[in-house]
């Protein structure tokens, strides 16, 4: 069945007792405090020496719908010249992902709404066939969202579905709350896939997007400074394919500054282990993100969960013994 679960960390009494330090005269100290505990996490996942990303998000078309004022490629904002990745190069990935049993994270989006590619159930369907053990999964604002494209998605073996819900006033925008009562009027027993709807503030202040938040820009808000010397996990865990095949620095990467090769032009353990991605990792790992372009201006500092449930758990994300050799 579909298991459906709303979460709303807007009312939680933690979650704004936060907002009010972060935003308050100790900015600087709670910056610190969350600097070191992100560390710690990052040395973690460090640790793990993945020989191939266990996280990838593939674009395949790098559009959005909506405006919000956090995301540097919202609908109004977005100097991206239009693009949709071809399905000779979908093809490619799928199949360099099966050579190696990837049961890691396969997200089907990035900076993007990725309903708006009308292949979605498509491409989704192909990814399964060639991956049955990945997680698969994909992120998207509803508001494209209705329970015929929902039905289409879970036949094509998506795992999980995660609605943003923005709305200033914290209701469920109307297509949400439609997909919701049909979902409870279909009671269908048959249908399998995990779906959360997060009830976000759309004019909100967040992690600063390595400094490109419309809303947060370095020039504005400098957070960032209290990270200068801290390292980052996303180039130890995590690769972006943009709809042209070029690899992005990592998901805060949004319009694709940074460029750490092309999936056309060599393979995808190719790209994880080159020159530019050593570079950066050692980087990262020796003289913190001051170091880096893009990073020294960037204060995110949350942590992805569910990877730390799956390392903790000692899931094998791919079969090294398909991996080549490198040093």
């Amino acid at each position: 069945m579909i298991n459906v679960r709303i979460t709303d960390n807007n009312n939680k009494l933690v979650h704004q007792l936060f907002k009010k330090i972060e935003r308050g005269p100790f900015r600087r100290n709670f910056h610190a405090i969350k600097s070191t505990i992100f560390d710690l996490f990052c040395a973690y996942y460090v640790r793990q020496n993945f020989r191939f990303p266990v996280m990838l998000e593939i674009e395949t078309i790098n559009r959005c719908n909506n405006d919000c004022p956090f995301c540097p490629v919202n609908v109004r904002d977005d100097p991206r010249k239009k693009q949709l990745m071809s399905e000779a190069l979908l093809e490619k990935i799928a199949l360099e992902l099966e050579k190696v049993q990837f049961s890691g994270f396969l997200a089907l989006y990035s900076n993007n709404e990725p309903l708006i590619d009308q292949r979605l159930s498509d491409i989704s369907a192909y990814f399964r066939s060639k991956l049955p053990k990945a997680h698969i999964y994909i992120y998207t604002n509803g508001k494209m969202i209705n329970y015929a494209i929902l039905t289409r998605l879970i036949a094509a073996g998506l795992d999980q579905v995660v609605i943003d819900n923005y709305d200033d006033s914290l209701n469920l925008i109307a297509p949400v709350r439609k997909l919701l009562e049909e979902i409870e009027k279909e009671q269908n027993q048959a249908l399998n896939l995990d779906l959360t709807v997060i009830m976000r503030l759309k004019n909100e202040l967040l992690a600063n997007r390595a400094g490109n938040a419309p809303n947060k820009t370095a020039e504005n808000i400098q957070d960032y400074l209290g990270y200068a010397n801290s390292g980052c996990y996303l180039p130890f865990t995590q690769m972006v394919i943009r709809p042209s095949g070029q690899v992005s620095k990592c998901c805060n990467d949004a319009l694709g500054q940074v460029t750490l090769g092309d999936v056309h032009s060599a393979t995808i353990e190719e790209i994880w282990n080159n020159p530019i991605y050593t570079d950066i990792r050692h980087n990262l790992l020796t003289r913190g993100r001051k170091s880096e372009t893009l990073c020294r201006t960037c204060d995110v500092s949350s942590v992805t969960g569910m990877l730390f449930k799956k390392i903790l758990a000692g899931h094998q994300f791919y079969n090294s013994s398909n991996l080549g050799r490198h040093t």
